[in-house]
């Protein structure tokens, strides 16, 4: 369906939730353009400017905090280049703005999840998030078990 596409730009392990939310939207028929930010500098927006021309969203994911973190600077240089492009307003999900947890039953509402980047595409598409099940039994700080690497 045209108007049912967003983009995910995310940063470190991040990428993971994003490719996981994808295969959530998939499911509903939304198509997530994810674009792994690697290097912070130099940061090269061009893919991310290019892809929000296409979708008219854009959501970030990253594990800086809320208030002046990575994802803040992706929205501000892509609505530089990019504002007439935004369908909806663009969506940053980051840490909050508070000290990190210091233990697991608090670090399980800490860190965003792909449930909480599918349904920031929802959002964005105006759509309610189906009511579905989401394995999230490991804790939000421990990347998926299917991570190498690098650190």
């Amino acid at each position: 369906r045209e108007g049912q596409d967003v983009t995910i730009a995310s940063t470190s392990y991040m990428t993971i939730e994003a490719i996981h939310a994808a295969r959530l939207l998939a499911d509903e028929g939304i198509s997530a353009e994810i674009i792994d930010v690697r290097t912070l500098n130099p940061f090269d927006e061009s893919a991310i400017v290019a892809s929000v021309r296409k979708t008219g969203r854009l959501i970030t994911a990253d594990t800086a905090s809320l208030s002046l973190g990575f994802g803040s600077e992706i929205v501000a240089r892509v609505i530089e280049q990019a504002m007439p492009a935004f369908a909806v307003p663009p969506v940053r999900l980051a840490l909050p703005d508070c000290p990190m947890p210091t233990s697991r039953t608090l670090s399980n509402g800490f860190y965003p999840r792909a449930r909480d980047i599918a349904a920031a595409a929802y959002r964005l598409l105006g759509r309610p998030a189906p009511d579905r099940a989401v394995d999230e039994s490991l804790p939000g700080d421990i990347p998926d078990p299917g991570f190498t690497g690098p650190y």
